[in-house]
């Protein structure tokens, strides 16, 4: 008998132990999730919630006031994250306190940070949308990282190689560096590019200068007066050719297109089919009076006449 109330005592220790640490386990759960006290909902938009998950906590000014009780799928673009917070703080978030994802440590998990607003914006109301901020996500600096460390080991790759080429004397640039004929050779031309030079320099100084003629013709008003009086002349010149040319141009069109002598003389075929008549018959009737001169100075009468004159 005393065997199995010791069996019971020991049983009912056990159980009250296991009922105490349930309560315990469930106490604190709840405390983490902010069960047992008194909240508020507000919601968030994000783009992306770079592996936040359901129950990470939500912070203000670097104490935990709620937790993330829900993430839900608004579209393919827009993901709204419900947040449940301790009615403790309302008082201190205001409308237009921003929300943002950040990260325990470097690679810690996510939480929800709420940066304070201003005191005229007003106390945040349940229910109410936060605005949010995107910030950059550790991941993607260490990928980028990655990626830039990459291409900065080919480039180092590289430079070493045209290093090595160069040092080596291949290629145009080794040439350079290493050939001293080439650089004695650059140096003849950078010599004669420099005599070149103060020679123009000595041409630009003469035309400056009035000691010769193409220093007076850039330099001396007089002369450059009478080139401005000489093409004066020629463009006036020019213009009386422009006004002969078109007299001749309205000359020509009226022999063309006009009704007068010279146009009927070049294509009036008939009237210059009158005219070979009348010059025809003109050369006939003075043909005919060389003829009758001649048979006059024939005739006996004068004859006659003429030696009587002869005799007197």
């Amino acid at each position: 008998m005393q065997n199995k109330t010791s069996n019971y005592v020991k049983l009912g220790i056990f159980v009250v132990s296991a009922i105490l640490i349930f309560v315990l386990a469930i106490y604190y759960l709840g405390s983490k999730q902010h069960l047992f006290r008194t909240n508020f909902v507000v919601y968030t938009d994000f783009r992306t919630v770079k592996g936040l998950k359901t129950g990470n906590n939500v912070r203000f000014l670097g104490i935990d006031v709620g937790t993330v009780s829900a993430i839900t799928i608004i579209n393919e673009s827009l993901i709204r994250v419900r947040m449940t917070i301790d009615e403790d703080v309302k008082q201190f978030i205001k409308k237009d306190s921003k929300v943002e994802i950040d990260s325990e440590g470097l690679m810690g998990s996510k939480i929800i940070t709420i940066i304070p607003g201003t005191m005229s914006a007003g106390i945040v109301d349940d229910d109410d949308t936060l605005e949010s901020i995107e910030t950059v996500n550790v991941e993607d600096i260490l990928s980028e990282l990655e990626r830039t460390t990459g291409y900065t080991t080919r480039v180092a790759s590289n430079l070493d190689e045209i290093t090595r080429k160069i040092n080596q004397g291949e290629g145009d640039l080794g040439m350079l560096v290493n050939e001293t004929s080439l650089k004695n050779e650059l140096d003849r031309s950078t010599r004669e590019i420099n005599l070149l030079v103060q020679e123009l320099r000595q041409v630009i100084s003469k035309f400056n200068s009035t000691d010769n003629d193409m220093g007076r013709l850039l330099n001396n008003n007089s002369v450059t007066e009478r080139f401005a009086g000489i093409a004066e002349n020629l463009d006036s010149a020019s213009s009386d050719a422009r006004k002969i040319t078109q007299e001749l141009n309205r000359a020509a069109e009226a022999i063309n297109y006009g009704s007068g002598t010279i146009h009927r003389l070049i294509y009036d075929t008939i009237f210059i089919r009158g005219i070979d008549t009348t010059l025809l018959n003109v050369n006939a009737g003075i043909d005919e009076v060389i003829e009758t001169a001649d048979a006059i100075k024939k005739s006996w009468i004068i004859n006659v006449g003429s030696k009587k004159g002869k005799n007197k």
